[in-house]
C-alpha cells in the first residue's frame, strides 16, 4: 500500500452552524483533557508538522447537498435521493491530501453520497495524527488514518471507533501483475544508484531518514529488520520531509531514505532501487490499511449520518476500483499529482470494501514485536457494526 503523501493546505467550505437539529452542541474533548493527551509522546511522534485545527460543522439536516471539497475536482455535484425526503445530513470530514481522499468527490460526483442522505465536505490537514487531533477535538466527524497511528492512539485511551475501510494492501491478482512484480511496492526503504547496500542487515550503523519517528516507515521497516535478523535500534533513524529526503538520496549526501510514492517513483527514476519495502506482509494482501474514523460519542449521536457515509465509501470503493481512469482525475485534484501518473500507479491502489477487527489487530501484535508498543491496546467494539 503506497502513503501517498502531498500535503496540501486547503479552505475548508462554508460550514453551517455547529447546532444540531436536537438543539445540542456535537460531543467535545475538555481542552484540558485534549491538551493532556496531545501532550503524550506517542501522540506527538506521529505529527509530521503542526496541524492547524480549523472550525468545521458537525452532522446538520439541510435540503441541498454540500460541496464535496474546497478543492472541489471535475463534477461533483449531485441530487440528493428522493428517498431523502429533502433531508440530508451534513459530515465533515479530515483527510491529509493523498490519493484516497479523492474517494469524496468522487462519490459525490457520482451520486453515492447523495443517495445515502449524505453531504460532505472535506478539509486537509498535515498528517494523520492531526486528522486524528482534529476529530477528538470535535472539528470534525470523520478522519483518515492509517492503522498504525490508530493503534497509537488507541493505546492512549483515545475513543476512536473505525467506520469503513479507505484504502488497503494490494490484492492477490495485482500482486501477480507485470507492473508489481517489476517495481514492487512503491513505499519503504530505498538506496542510491551505485549502491554497496544490498540486505537489511546492511542498514546497520547507517542514517536512514523517515518523515516521522515511530510512524509507518520507521514501525515497518524496524518490523522487516528484525525479522531479517538485523538489530532496528542501530540504525540511526532521522526525521526529514520527503522532498528533502529524497534530494540527499539522490546527492548520495544519505546512504539510504524512507519514501512513498510520488517520491519514490523519482528516486527509481534516478537510479535508485527499493532495499526494504514490507509493507504487503506486515498488513496483508488485499487487508484495510487506511481508515475513516469516527469517535464513540458521534456514533452515538449521529449514527445513522455516519451509517450513510460508510455505505457511500463502500459502494465508491467498489466503483473507483473497477473504473480507476474515471477516479484518477479526482485524487489527481486533490494531490496535485498528474492524472497520468496516478493511473499508472493503479497496481498498487487499492480501496478494500470491508474492515475487520484482524486489521487492527494485526498491526498492533506486529508493533509489539517491532518494539513500539509494551502490549496491544483493546480492540474490543472498536470497528463498528
Amino acid at each position: 500500500m503506497q502513503y501517498r503523501f502531498k500535503p496540501r493546505q486547503t479552505s475548508p467550505t462554508a460550514r453551517p452552524d455547529r447546532t444540531s437539529q436536537s438543539g445540542r452542541r456535537p460531543w467535545r474533548l475538555s481542552r484540558r483533557r485534549l491538551a493532556s493527551f496531545l501532550a503524550s509522546a506517542a501522540v506527538l511522534a506521529f505529527l509530521l508538522s503542526a496541524c492547524g485545527g480549523s472550525s468545521s460543522s458537525a452532522s446538520k439536516s439541510s435540503s441541498s447537498t454540500k460541496a464535496a471539497s474546497s478543492a472541489a475536482a471535475p463534477s461533483t455535484s449531485a441530487a440528493p435521493s428522493s428517498g431523502c425526503h429533502g433531508h440530508i445530513s451534513h459530515l465533515t470530514v479530515a483527510g491529509v491530501g493523498i490519493t484516497t481522499d479523492g474517494i469524496i468527490p468522487f462519490g459525490t460526483a457520482k451520486g453515492f453520497f447523495a443517495a445515502h442522505c449524505v453531504s460532505v465536505s472535506r478539509t486537509t490537514v498535515a498528517s494523520p495524527a492531526a486528522a486524528l487531533a482534529d476529530l477528538i477535538g470535535g472539528s470534525v466527524d470523520i478522519a483518515y488514518s492509517p492503522s498504525i497511528p490508530i493503534v497509537n492512539f488507541l493505546s492512549k485511551g483515545a475513543p476512536l471507533r473505525v467506520l469503513a475501510p479507505a484504502d488497503g494492501e494490494p490484492t492477490p491478482a495485482q500482486l501477480a501483475t507485470p507492473q508489481y512484480k517489476t517495481y514492487q511496492d512503491l513505499t519503504g526503504i530505498f538506496v542510491p544508484k551505485g549502491s554497496k547496500l544490498k540486505s537489511p542487515v546492511s542498514l546497520e550503523g547507517q542514517t536512514v531518514p523517515v518523515p516521522a519517528l515511530k510512524a509507518q516507515l520507521q514501525v515497518v521497516a524496524s518490523w522487516a529488520l528484525k525479522k531479517a535478523g538485523a538489530d532496528p535500534s542501530k540504525v540511526n533513524w532521522v526525521v526529514l520531509d520527503f522532498p528533502t529526503a529524497l534530494a540527499e538520496l539522490n546527492a548520495g549526501k544519505v546512504a539510504a531514505a524512507g519514501l512513498t510514492y510520488p517520491f519514490s517513483a523519482s528516486a527509481v527514476a534516478h537510479g535508485a532501487r527499493l532495499l526494504l519495502g514490507d509493507d504487503v506482509p506486515f498488513f496483508g494482501a488485499s487487508s484495510a490499511v487506511g481508515m475513516w474514523v469516527t469517535t464513540a460519542s458521534r456514533w452515538a449521536t449521529d449514527a445513522k449520518a455516519l451509517a450513510g457515509f460508510r455505505a457511500a465509501v463502500i459502494q465508491t470503493n467498489a466503483y473507483a476500483n473497477t473504473h480507476f481512469s474515471q477516479f484518477a482525475p479526482y485524487a489527481s485534484q486533490v494531490t496535485s499529482i498528474s492524472t497520468a501518473t496516478i493511473a499508472k500507479s493503479s497496481y498498487d491502489i487499492y480501496f478494500p470494501t470491508t474492515v475487520t477487527t484482524q486489521d487492527l489487530a494485526r498491526v498492533a501484535s506486529n508493533m509489539v514485536y517491532a518494539g513500539f508498543l509494551p502490549r496491544a491496546p483493546s480492540l474490543s467494539g472498536v470497528v463498528l457494526p
